[in-house]
């Protein structure tokens, strides 16, 4: 199950960096992310990229027009994966697909999320579905993740290498 939302967090990461985001078609973010180095890149990457990803605690004015590089606006992972879903693009896994036989496993990555959320919100959030989970625990990935990391896991979903 975590090996299948990952997958659609690397997916995701891909389209919000890649031409493919309508709001960022010239790849504005991506571009200022290979600039960008050191105490400047981890100020950018904490304060903005993480927010922009994850879509928490995000005002949309700050993360559109000149505020932020330039682009049109932000877009939640909720928002292309339900895209994806309606035009049947084959990109995503339907939700049965993700969740499986993972009872057990499921557990433990609730049990993994809580914690986090225990120990940076104080408090777990309420979730009223699958997809909640999902986009819950993609944040969790996304903000425990070091900021040249982060970097190059971006790098590495836009540019993806070809194993020969």
């Amino acid at each position: 199950m975590e090996s299948k939302i990952v997958y659609h967090m690397e997916k995701f990461v891909a389209f919000l960096f890649g031409e493919k985001n309508d709001n960022d078609s010239e790849q504005r973010i991506y571009n200022k992310l290979l600039r960008l180095e050191g105490e400047e890149l981890e100020t950018w990457i904490n304060t903005k990229i993480k927010k922009y990803i994850t879509g928490k605690d995000v005002a949309y004015n700050e993360f559109s027009g000149e505020n932020f590089e330039g682009i049109y606006g932000p877009i939640t992972f909720k928002t292309w994966y339900k895209f994806h879903l309606d035009c049947e693009s084959g990109e995503v896994m339907f939700i049965e697909e993700i969740y499986g036989q993972s009872g057990e496993e499921y557990v433990k990555l609730r049990e993994k999320m809580i914690n986090y959320q225990l120990k940076t919100l104080r408090y777990v959030r309420r979730m009223t579905c699958e997809l909640d989970f999902i986009t819950n625990y993609i944040e969790m990935l996304i903000m425990e993740t070091n900021y040249d990391v982060l970097k190059a896991f971006i790098i590495q979903q836009v540019e993806p290498i070809e194993m020969r």
